[in-house]
């Protein structure tokens, strides 16, 4: 874990830009806000459609909420972004992952929607292989089979091969979110069998993301913000599941577990 200067303020710890939500789905951008706050990171922003504002600022009134992804100069004053969770995948998503692919030039988490638009859009793909900073991307079994144009059955066959195949093909970082979640950089791998079936449920990736990006933030190198993140998650729903558990527990119940996880 990144070390904490006892001295700091709200800027030694990072600051994280997000661009998640779509109408109707506000949820996503709050889960992975507020996990990325609670993994340590000092300052979050928060970028949604105005539909989601009021439900954003009155849950997480700590994040900064913005409602455009217009000034890229300005996010790259971040230290780490993360885009995707609830985005959708129509045209204006889709010119909105271009851009920021194309302007942005900070590490950069890649969650759920992006990874869909990567995966049927040509031009987003290119922008990803020539991304100028480390990339991590967090697909699940479904989103891997979508990147590789094969089943999710045939990725669980080989999870190792396929995460490293994309890893290499994508030049990222690859969460394969499974029962046993594998990252890998094409080069090394690990791999986390500590998870509990009762992170299985609606909103847990958008909280995983949410805690790779706040390390990533923090200045953990991306390979080990993906390890760490991972394994803080998988223990923190281990955590919730042992509390409330396993059929009971929600995907914000993990988020309430990282403080007995992360020290």
């Amino acid at each position: 874990m990144p070390e904490r200067d006892i001295s700091g303020n709200k800027g030694t710890f990072g600051r994280v830009f997000i661009r998640a939500g779509s109408p109707g789905m506000a949820g996503a951008a709050l889960l992975c806000g507020e996990a990325c706050y609670r993994s340590g990171t000092g300052l979050v922003y928060i970028s949604s459609p105005e539909e989601n504002r009021i439900i954003i600022q009155t849950a997480l009134p700590e994040a900064v909420y913005r409602t455009d992804t217009e000034n890229s100069e300005t996010i790259n004053t971040a230290d780490a972004a993360l885009v995707g969770p609830g985005l959708s995948t129509g045209g204006q998503a889709v010119s909105e992952l271009i851009t920021l692919l194309r302007e942005l030039e900070i590490p950069l988490v890649l969650d759920a929607d992006a990874i869909n638009i990567i995966s049927s859009d040509e031009d987003a793909a290119w922008f990803l292989e020539k991304y100028p900073a480390a990339v991590i991307m967090t697909p699940h079994p479904a989103e891997m089979g979508r990147l590789l144009h094969m089943t999710s059955k045939e990725v669980k066959e080989d999870l190792i091969g396929n995460a490293v195949i994309a890893a290499k093909r994508y030049n990222a970082i690859v969460v394969l979110k499974d029962a046993s979640t594998v990252i890998t950089d094409g080069e090394f791998t690990a791999v986390s069998c500590c998870g509990s079936d009762g992170a299985a449920t609606g909103g847990s990736g958008d909280v995983l993301s949410g805690i790779i990006a706040g390390l990533l933030g923090q200045g953990a190198d991306a390979y080990t913000a993906a390890c760490a993140g991972v394994y803080a998650h998988d223990m923190a729903g281990a955590v919730a599941a042992s509390r409330l558990g396993r059929r009971y527990m929600l995907a914000r119940d993990i988020i309430g577990a990282l403080g007995e996880v992360l020290v």
